[in-house]
């Protein structure tokens, strides 16, 4: 899930920023920098708060915290606040991937790298869905309805946070 949500924002952040906000292509590609370099951020700190708090509240308040960053790029005024939101977005969903293969590896010690190779393959499938998902709909109706539909992809990471332990 976290997969289909990144694959969107690489692919469809800059361009909502130009054609639904009017925003220059240059503060358009701050969108996706912004969402990186919080990723960048939320994986620095991840161990530490797994530490203090655990692995399952850590995936729930990112899972959360992601579908709060997409509801405000869906409904973001300005290019500030979507870039904002795509910041949120990065921040929430930094400590999955991470978390997914550590839970891997401790479901299945004895094989642990058919396990990680595992949880891969379902990264990649996430990463082939979730861009087309955003520009069909984005087709269809709009790129900020596709950003609010994937808002169920980031509550849903909440929901799985208990598979993390």
């Amino acid at each position: 899930l976290a997969f289909i949500i990144d694959s969107s924002v690489s692919n469809w952040s800059a361009l909502d920023l130009t054609d639904v906000l009017g925003a220059t292509e240059s503060v358009a590609a701050l969108a996706y920098a912004a969402y990186a370099l919080f990723m960048l951020i939320g994986r620095t700190f991840a161990d530490h708060l797994v530490g203090r708090r655990g692995v399952q509240w850590l995936i729930t308040a990112g899972g959360l915290l992601a579908a709060v960053g997409l509801l405000v790029v869906a409904f973001a005024p300005t290019a500030v606040i979507a870039i904002a939101g795509f910041a949120i977005v990065g921040l929430g969903i930094s400590p999955v991937l991470p978390m997914a293969f550590v839970a891997a590896s401790h479901h299945d010690p004895r094989h642990t790298g058919i396990a990680v190779a595992r949880v891969n393959v379902g990264n990649y499938i996430g990463f082939v869905i979730g861009a087309p998902l955003v520009g069909v709909i984005g087709e269809f109706s709009s790129l900020r309805v596709g950003f609010a539909v994937l808002v169920a992809a980031a509550l849903g990471i909440a929901l799985m946070a208990r598979s993390f332990d």
